[in-house]
């Protein structure tokens, strides 16, 4: 999986902007489609690892967007808020 094969790109003096864009590929493909626990873990090691503590309202119009999504495919989101997708790139 990306996410566990890349995750060196983030603590890594060299940048490997390619492991990166992969790394942050796998953390949207989470947000879909992956279980709310594992949705939360996310959020919180990348809030965790940004140094961000604050959620931006980009970030909470965001979340309300991919939670939609995720309701439109049937997913759970009962355990999920907007703040659990905070905003990352490359």
């Amino acid at each position: 999986m990306s996410i566990v094969q890349n995750i060196e790109s983030l603590y890594t003096k060299t940048q490997n902007q390619a492991g990166k864009i992969e790394f942050l590929k796998a953390v949207r493909e989470i947000w879909l489609l992956g279980d709310q626990d594992l949705v939360r873990k996310v959020a919180l090691f990348l809030t965790n690892t940004s140094g961000k503590k604050e959620v931006d309202t980009r970030d909470q119009l965001f979340g309300d967007v991919v939670l939609q999504i995720r309701r439109g495919l049937g997913l759970p989101t009962d355990q999920l808020t907007n703040q659990d997708f905070p905003s990352v790139s490359a």
